[in-house]
């Protein structure tokens, strides 16, 4: 009997766009440059009076061990964020990972997406399937991929992963 546990359906979508439009969009690109900052930052979401859950997905597990309830400091403020409860935010070696708990995923993925589109992000792509969602967000200086979703044992959430280009 195999002691391993499924993935969620919404991480295997987002690791399928991310293969699949990644490469397409230059993604692992680097440059240089200073990101906008004429995009209106919603208030940053509090932290969660409950720690974070180990089954939230990370980048890798480097990266969980800084994971804190607070989004980092450095965390680009021309990247907006939907309110709720901070799951878990980290900052990773190409950028940040940020988790936030929604009572409603799919709708906070759509206030997300609307979000980064008026703070002028390009969708590259947008896929809503059986109550997860996925899209992939650019501009001259952050890849953003928005994940969102839940299942029996994972909570409802919205996840960014934001990379610089």
């Amino acid at each position: 009997m195999s002691s391993r546990s499924a993935v969620p359906p919404f991480v295997i979508a987002a690791a399928s766009v991310l293969l699949l439009v990644g490469c397409a969009s230059g993604a692992g690109r680097t440059g240089s440059g200073t990101a906008s900052a004429t995009a209106s930052r919603s208030p940053t979401p509090t932290a969660s009076a409950t720690p974070p859950s180990t089954a939230i997905p990370t980048v890798n597990p480097t990266d969980a061990i800084n994971a804190t309830t607070v989004i980092p400091s450095d965390f680009p403020p021309s990247v907006p964020l939907i309110e709720g409860d901070i799951l878990t935010a980290s900052s990773t070696s190409t950028g940040w990972v940020v988790w936030i708990k929604s009572s409603d995923p799919i709708s906070g993925y759509s206030d997300a997406s609307s979000a980064l589109q008026d703070a002028g992000f390009t969708a590259t792509a947008d896929q809503s399937v059986n109550g997860s969602a996925v899209g992939l967000f650019t501009n001259d200086h952050y890849t953003v991929t928005v994940t969102a979703g839940s299942d029996a044992k994972h909570p409802d959430a919205v996840g960014y992963q934001v990379d610089k280009r």
